[in-house]
Protein backbone atom coordinates (compact mmCIF):
# COMPACT_ATOMS: atom_id res chain seq x y z
CA UNK A 1 0.00 0.00 0.00
CA UNK A 2 1.35 3.57 -0.91
CA UNK A 3 -0.38 6.21 1.16
CA UNK A 4 -0.64 10.13 -0.49
CA UNK A 5 0.07 13.35 0.68
CA UNK A 6 -3.15 14.54 0.11
CA UNK A 7 -1.77 18.10 1.72
CA UNK A 8 0.64 18.56 -1.00
CA UNK A 9 -2.20 17.10 -3.43
CA UNK A 10 -4.60 19.60 -2.93
CA UNK A 11 -2.11 22.73 -3.20
CA UNK A 12 -1.36 21.21 -6.87
CA UNK A 13 -4.81 20.15 -8.28
CA UNK A 14 -8.30 22.00 -7.20
CA UNK A 15 -10.29 20.26 -8.75
CA UNK A 16 -9.52 16.39 -8.83
CA UNK A 17 -12.72 15.18 -9.87
CA UNK A 18 -12.16 16.44 -12.91
CA UNK A 19 -9.67 13.68 -13.63
CA UNK A 20 -10.55 10.14 -14.62
CA UNK A 21 -9.29 6.92 -13.40
CA UNK A 22 -6.05 6.88 -15.70
CA UNK A 23 -5.24 10.44 -15.19
CA UNK A 24 -5.77 10.03 -11.55
CA UNK A 25 -3.68 6.85 -11.24
CA UNK A 26 -0.58 8.71 -13.32
CA UNK A 27 -1.43 11.74 -11.18
CA UNK A 28 -0.86 9.59 -7.79
CA UNK A 29 2.50 8.08 -8.84
CA UNK A 30 4.27 11.65 -9.16
CA UNK A 31 2.80 12.96 -5.82
CA UNK A 32 4.79 12.72 -2.37
CA UNK A 33 4.28 9.61 -0.36
CA UNK A 34 3.37 9.58 3.74
CA UNK A 35 5.88 6.83 5.30
CA UNK A 36 4.05 5.35 8.12
CA UNK A 37 5.03 2.54 9.76
CA UNK A 38 3.38 -0.16 11.63
CA UNK A 39 4.60 -2.50 14.73
CA UNK A 40 4.88 -6.09 12.91
CA UNK A 41 4.61 -9.06 15.42
CA UNK A 42 7.18 -11.14 15.55
CA UNK A 43 4.61 -14.41 15.33
CA UNK A 44 3.87 -12.84 12.00
CA UNK A 45 7.27 -12.53 10.85
CA UNK A 46 10.92 -11.94 11.64
CA UNK A 47 13.29 -9.21 9.62
CA UNK A 48 15.37 -9.99 7.79
CA UNK A 49 18.83 -11.00 9.37
CA UNK A 50 20.97 -8.20 10.49
CA UNK A 51 18.37 -5.58 9.40
CA UNK A 52 18.95 -2.71 11.53
CA UNK A 53 15.19 -2.17 13.29
CA UNK A 54 12.70 -1.17 15.93
CA UNK A 55 11.93 -3.13 18.61
CA UNK A 56 9.39 -3.10 21.02
CA UNK A 57 10.38 -5.54 24.18
CA UNK A 58 8.49 -6.05 27.83
CA UNK A 59 10.23 -6.81 30.62
CA UNK A 60 8.61 -8.98 32.84
CA UNK A 61 9.00 -8.35 36.44
CA UNK A 62 8.39 -11.14 39.66
CA UNK A 63 5.60 -8.47 40.77
CA UNK A 64 4.00 -9.27 37.94
CA UNK A 65 4.48 -5.95 36.29
CA UNK A 66 5.17 -5.32 32.62
CA UNK A 67 7.48 -2.82 31.07
CA UNK A 68 7.98 -1.98 27.62
CA UNK A 69 10.44 -0.57 25.99
CA UNK A 70 11.27 0.17 22.31
CA UNK A 71 15.28 -0.07 21.09
CA UNK A 72 17.02 -0.62 17.71
CA UNK A 73 17.98 -4.00 17.01
CA UNK A 74 18.63 -6.76 14.93
CA UNK A 75 17.27 -10.30 14.70
CA UNK A 76 19.83 -13.13 13.68
CA UNK A 77 19.11 -16.20 12.44
CA UNK A 78 21.56 -18.58 13.55
CA UNK A 79 23.44 -19.45 10.57
CA UNK A 80 25.80 -16.38 10.32
CA UNK A 81 29.38 -16.10 11.10
CA UNK A 82 31.14 -13.64 12.90
CA UNK A 83 34.03 -13.38 10.47
CA UNK A 84 31.11 -12.64 7.77
CA UNK A 85 28.70 -10.00 10.48
CA UNK A 86 29.61 -6.54 9.18
CA UNK A 87 28.70 -6.12 13.05
CA UNK A 88 30.33 -6.07 15.98
CA UNK A 89 29.21 -8.74 18.38
CA UNK A 90 29.91 -8.82 22.30
CA UNK A 91 28.41 -11.54 24.78
CA UNK A 92 28.72 -15.12 23.19
CA UNK A 93 32.77 -15.83 23.21
CA UNK A 94 32.34 -19.33 24.48
CA UNK A 95 33.09 -22.67 23.52
CA UNK A 96 29.91 -23.89 22.17
CA UNK A 97 29.31 -21.19 19.74
CA UNK A 98 33.08 -22.04 18.83
CA UNK A 99 33.73 -24.46 15.02
CA UNK A 100 37.67 -24.97 15.27
CA UNK A 101 37.33 -26.19 11.58
CA UNK A 102 36.07 -22.53 11.19
CA UNK A 103 38.08 -21.02 13.42
CA UNK A 104 35.12 -18.45 14.19
CA UNK A 105 31.88 -18.05 16.40
CA UNK A 106 28.42 -18.61 14.99
CA UNK A 107 26.46 -15.75 16.29
CA UNK A 108 23.44 -17.62 18.10
CA UNK A 109 20.05 -16.82 16.97
CA UNK A 110 18.09 -13.75 18.75
CA UNK A 111 17.66 -10.47 18.92
CA UNK A 112 20.59 -7.96 19.20
CA UNK A 113 20.46 -4.60 20.38
CA UNK A 114 23.31 -2.13 19.02
CA UNK A 115 24.67 0.30 21.37
CA UNK A 116 25.59 3.42 19.27
CA UNK A 117 26.83 5.66 21.95
CA UNK A 118 28.39 3.65 24.26
CA UNK A 119 32.09 3.57 24.95
CA UNK A 120 31.75 -0.34 24.05
CA UNK A 121 30.39 -0.23 21.34
CA UNK A 122 28.70 -3.59 19.69
CA UNK A 123 26.04 -5.93 19.71
CA UNK A 124 24.39 -7.05 22.63
CA UNK A 125 22.02 -10.28 23.60
CA UNK A 126 18.33 -8.74 24.48
CA UNK A 127 17.00 -10.78 27.11
CA UNK A 128 13.78 -9.25 27.07
CA UNK A 129 10.97 -10.68 25.03
CA UNK A 130 10.51 -8.97 21.69
CA UNK A 131 7.23 -9.01 20.64
CA UNK A 132 7.41 -6.64 17.71
CA UNK A 133 9.08 -4.71 15.27
CA UNK A 134 8.85 -2.48 12.52
CA UNK A 135 11.97 -1.26 9.94
CA UNK A 136 13.67 2.30 10.86
CA UNK A 137 12.66 5.53 9.18
CA UNK A 138 14.55 6.90 6.34
CA UNK A 139 16.58 9.74 7.99
CA UNK A 140 15.73 12.91 7.23
CA UNK A 141 17.85 14.90 4.36
CA UNK A 142 19.68 17.84 5.83
CA UNK A 143 22.25 20.23 4.39
CA UNK A 144 25.79 20.42 5.69
CA UNK A 145 25.75 23.04 7.44
CA UNK A 146 26.54 22.31 11.72
CA UNK A 147 24.05 22.86 13.95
Amino acid sequence: MRLVDADAMSKRYHNPSIYDTTDLDEMLSYEPTIDILQWISVTERLPEPEQRVLACTETHCSNGEIYKHVTTAMYEDGNMWREDSSWNFNDFDNLENYDEEQDDYKIPEGWWEYTIYNDEEGNYRIDDFVTHWMPLPKTPEVNNERY
